[in-house]
């Protein structure tokens, strides 16, 4: 208690609280004062550390010297003093009390100034322990940031402080456009979006996020909007230490928001080019559009084409469309349009034509209002792929590569351009090369499931499965919503033979995009395959009740007919498809034509399919013309033509005209899809009586892997051989027989058969439908694909 005394007595302990106020006071306006003129963190940082050390030094002081009325003095008592200055010493730890509460007044004062006048946005969370938990998410191939190459950076989402969801748009948008702006950095290698984005709202240890995107620094930030102002904190981390290299507050009027953009990324340019890039300076990016309500519709359009499936590409769609309304000379918008469009078409929600045109349309738009428009370029180099006034398919590649690349060259690793880059040269035997730009792709985007999915296509094709496989697998852990994983991993299962599994795939995937209408029938298409055709008829009820008229749902009713051994039933269904002329859809028109031409000529109806051959193709029973270009529906049409031949002038001249199409077919190899030429030379080996060289071809094609559908086009390959019993083909189906019969058995054990009721339901309620669609009843098969 006397110490307790003596301190009181000497005021030491109101000489701490005051130093204490004190010191937070000039903290408080050290904060506000640092974040408007732009002083790096650790200045701040500093200060505390200074005013921490003086706390002891005054403590000290206030024990050693006393405040007197007459000044400082060496402590002693009271009575050494005057009678005057003894009277007045009460008065001291009075006036301390007094400054006391002023400075605390005053540090509240500016406590709220901070808070509510002038906000500073809170920095984003840094070097947090390991225990904080968070979302796990895959690392495939990671390395530590000591590992990483010291010239690189990943741009983590600026986080969105200004507590309206509306504002998240814009706080992504900037975190998007200055990574765009520092990936135009020379030597500078900068991770991609999707990867960056999946540390978004998390909170986690700075250099375990480095190392999943394999960098050597991050760039982090925040935004806080107000009305007509912004204000943007960004910063440079060193991830192995959690220190900030570099830091910087920006104040602007929300008008020049790609002036900030342009601000950030010089700074941080800066910043880097003494450590990291020597004299290399950023590219200035142009701003996309001078309308924010039309970058902002933007935005809302390439976050929802990041997604896959049908709502998805909708609202994409709507987005763009938006934006268009909003500022027609927006030239990305043009470009990201046009790829909706691509995108819709592949997934079957429109007709590729009709895509074509829009495609075409908004190309040219594009590069007319910036020729460096790097997705316009992708989709350009499309184009030329589908250019039907290029009569060589090998010029068609040749300017489609260079298309692709010219959009790498503005837009590294960009994901559309390395997936078509990578697709061309894989059909031009370029296997290597296509593998390289992938793994480019994937090493700029570590955690990007469509980086992960195209290198497992990229390994299917190439025959390395279990590569494939795993790849696939990653896909679906780092996107679990996505249902294009799942789809690519259950073709690759079923081309493994395990055919069960890919069904139970599919089935679990539906709910993922309940409003295509293919889903369903995806996995009819693999009960056929199996010959579990009852198994299979809910699954095409439902597409058909998603889709009456689409032309899969009329193609698999047509199939299960001819699986059933309903020929008449399937060729009426084909006939009726091929008068409607439905838009072309996972070789539809192949399918119906091959149907109607087998029927009808097994029946002897050969006028009939004479006159309908002739009606889509006059020249198909002509003999083909040396050098003369072939496409597709032309070639195709010669070959179902034979078996018409063979039976209108013989079979001695049907095999002449088969050897003629085949000579002609190799002449012009170079110049056709490689898949064309395999198919060809197979049905074309049938005919000519050579089943030991077509099932090596069909081996070839398939790389020796099981092939979905592979029981149709079995039978119809079968059509146009003169003798089906040899050894060779009794052994191939065999063998195909074998795979189903185990896959059945597999899929018998309880448990494993997903139950379509349930699957639908989840549907239903997925697409937020009031009930389940109603399953197909027994009765319910008969054709009812007509007008309605």
């Amino acid at each position: 208690m006397g110490l307790i005394a003596e301190l009181k007595r000497r005021n030491v302990i109101r000489v701490g609280l005051l130093y204490c106020v004190a010191a937070w006071l000039l903290l408080q306006v050290a904060d506000v004062l640092f974040g408007l003129i732009g002083v790096p963190d650790w200045s701040l940082r500093l200060v505390f550390g200074l005013l921490l050390l003086g706390l002891p030094l005054a403590l000290i002081f206030a024990w050693v010297f006393e405040l007197t009325p007459e000044g400082l003095r060496r402590e002693r008592p009271n009575a050494e003093f005057g009678a005057d200055a003894a009277r007045a010493m009460p008065q001291v730890p009075r006036r301390l009390d007094a400054a006391i509460v002023v400075l605390l007044g005053l540090a509240l004062v500016a406590l709220a100034v901070d808070r509510w006048v002038i906000p500073r946005a809170p920095q984003p969370p840094v070097a947090a322990s390991s225990d904080t938990p968070r979302e796990a998410t895959p690392a495939p191939e990671s390395v530590t940031p000591a590992q990483a190459e010291p010239r690189s950076v990943a741009v983590l989402p600026f986080v969105n402080m200004s507590g309206d969801p509306e504002n998240e748009y814009f706080s992504d948008g900037l975190t998007e456009e200055l990574l765009n702006a520092l990936a135009q950095v020379e030597g500078l290698r900068v991770a991609a979006r999707t990867s960056s984005f999946r540390f978004k709202g998390q909170v986690g240890d700075m250099a375990e996020i480095a190392r999943q995107l394999k960098v050597g620094h991050l760039l982090e930030g925040s935004v806080r909007r107000a009305g007509d102002r912004v204000r943007i904190t960004a910063q440079l981390i060193n991830p192995t230490d959690g220190f900030h290299l570099w830091s910087q507050t920006y104040d602007r009027q929300l008008t020049d928001i790609f002036a900030i953009q342009d601000d950030i990324a010089a700074e941080v340019a800066l910043a880097l080019r003494v450590q990291l890039l020597g004299e290399a300076m950023p590219a200035v990016a142009r701003p996309p559009t001078g309308d924010l309500a039309a970058y902002t519709a933007y935005l809302r359009g390439k976050q929802a084409l990041r997604s896959t499936g049908y709502a998805a590409y909708e609202r994409a769609d709507a987005a763009f469309r938006e934006a268009l309304a909003l500022d027609p000379e927006f030239a990305a918008a043009h470009a990201a349009l046009a790829e909706t469009w691509r995108r819709r078409a592949a997934w079957g929600i429109v007709p590729w034509p009709d895509a074509l045109e829009q495609i075409r349309e908004g190309v040219a738009r594009a590069l007319a209002l910036d020729p460096d428009q790097a997705l316009a370029w992708t989709l350009d180099g499309v184009l030329a792929m589908d250019d039907e006034d290029e009569i060589s398919w090998a010029a068609r590649m040749e300017r489609a590569e260079r298309s692709y690349r010219r959009a790498l060259a503005l837009e590294p690793g960009q994901p559309e351009a390395s997936e078509m880059l990578s697709g061309l040269l894989r059909t031009r035997g370029r296997h290597e090369e296509a593998l390289t730009i992938l793994l480019a792709a994937l090493e700029r985007d570590p955690l990007s499931a469509r980086a992960h999915l195209l290198v497992g296509s990229h390994y299917r094709f190439v025959g390395q499965l279990a590569e494939a496989g795993a790849r696939f697998e990653a896909a679906m852990e780092l996107d679990p919503e996505n249902p294009r994983p799942p789809s690519a991993l259950a073709l690759l299962r079923a081309e493994q033979g395990r055919i069960g599994e890919a069904i139970v795939l599919q089935a679990n995937k539906l709910p993922l995009d309940p409003l295509d209408h293919e889903g369903p029938l995806q996995v009819a298409r693999l009960l056929l395959e199996l010959g579990m055709t009852e198994a299979a008829l809910p699954w095409i009820g439902a597409g058909e009740r998603m889709a009456p008229d689409a032309t899969t749902t009329r193609m698999f009713r047509a199939m299960w007919h001819w699986r059933r051994g309903e020929r008449a039933e399937a060729a009426a269904l084909a006939e009726a498809a091929l008068d409607a002329e439905l838009p072309a859809r996972w070789g539809s028109k192949y399918i119906f034509e091959s149907m109607f031409v087998t029927h009808e000529t097994s029946a002897g109806r050969h006028e009939r399919v004479i006159a309908r051959v002739l009606a889509e193709f006059p020249a198909a029973l002509d003999p083909p013309v040396p050098d003369e270009p072939m496409d597709s529906e032309a070639f195709f049409a010669k070959l179902q033509a034979l078996p018409v031949l063979r039976r209108r002038v013989g079979n001695a001249a049907a095999m002449v005209r088969a050897e003629e199409i085949l000579a002609e077919l190799e002449r012009q190899a170079d110049r056709l899809p490689p898949e064309w030429v395999a198919q060809g030379r197979t049905v074309l080996f049938w005919v000519l009586g050579r089943p030991a060289d077509a099932i090596a071809q069909l081996q070839l094609l398939d790389r020796g892997r099981y092939a979905v559908d592979n029981w149709f086009w079995t039978e119809v390959d079968l059509f146009f051989l003169s003798d089906p019993d040899t050894p060779a083909v009794q052994a191939y189906l065999a063998d195909q027989e074998a795979v189903r019969e185990r896959e059945r058995a597999w899929l018998a054990v309880p448990g494993r058969m997903p139950d379509p009721e349930a699957v639908l339901m989840e549907m239903a309620r997925a697409a937020g439908s009031a009930g389940a669609p109603r399953l197909a009843p027994e009765d319910d098969r008969a054709p009812h694909l007509g007008p309605r």
